[in-house]
């Protein structure tokens, strides 16, 4: 069975989950209330001459920095939950399948929610900046770039996959939510406050805090550690969720 199969079927098994595909609809939720929440502060601050965009949006992406990454910690706990409890690492190890492709296709599936979710709340955003623009007449919506946006889409949607990857390659391997997810997200919140620790690589669930710093400060996030770091980790975790796992399947059989 590819690759593919096995993705439709992950598919079709999570569209039975009603309050998953909710979770999918939250950030966009979150940016129409906060958008509508900030909105007498941009009008009244598009006198000002700054960018307006970072008046209107720096309060949203910081809100969204804490929810995706959140997400990218619990969508591989709820995937893969469903599999423990049904012994299904077990069961699938013993099918003329590859469980390369068995772990890639929940990979992909979890990216796929996170792509989701960022692509479109990134857009709403977007969307909703331009129609205040238009209606009230502010026209450093047009003048200026949406540049923290972009950035930040490109950014969070980097770190959320590198996150997702390493919480998915925990859930393989622990089945219970006080060791492969919770402590995480505790993890998390404080991390807010440890973005400009002397150390702050060594701590991922720090980098959309720093991702957000670096762009109110116009700093070019492409050149980050923490994006060096992302991206050798993303590509290191495929080979180890492609390749590497697959060779110790003796751990889920005994």
């Amino acid at each position: 069975m590819g690759i593919t199969q096995i993705l439709y079927a992950d598919i079709y098994r999570i569209t039975k989950n009603k309050i998953v595909l909710l979770t999918l609809f939250i950030p966009q939720l979150l940016v129409l209330l906060l958008s509508y929440l900030q909105f007498e502060n941009t009008i009244s601050a598009a006198a000002t001459g700054y960018d307006i965009w970072v008046i209107y949006s720096k309060d949203i992406l910081m809100v969204l920095s804490f929810v995706l990454p959140l997400f990218a910690i619990v969508y591989p706990f709820v995937i893969l939950e469903n599999e423990h409890r049904h012994n299904g690492l077990r069961t699938h190890s013993i099918l003329p399948l590859k469980m390369g492709n068995y772990f890639v296709s929940k990979l992909l599936l979890i990216w796929m929610f996170l792509v989701y979710t960022t692509i479109f709340s990134s857009l709403l955003l977007l969307i909703i900046g331009y129609i205040i623009g238009a209606l009230f007449g502010i026209k450093e919506f047009v003048l200026y770039s949406p540049t923290i946006i972009g950035g930040f889409t490109v950014g969070i949607l980097l770190i959320s996959l590198f996150v997702s990857s390493v919480h998915l390659v925990l859930n393989i391997f622990f089945k219970n939510f006080l060791i492969n997810t919770l402590p995480f997200l505790l993890i998390l919140f404080p991390s807010f406050f440890l973005h400009n620790w002397k150390y702050y690589f060594l701590n991922i669930y720090s980098y959309p805090f720093r991702l957000m710093n670096s762009l109110q400060l116009d700093y070019v996030i492409i050149n980050d550690l923490t994006s060096i770091i992302c991206f050798i980790g993303l590509m290191l975790s495929l080979i180890i969720i492609r390749y590497l796992i697959p060779k110790c399947q003796y751990i889920w059989i005994n």
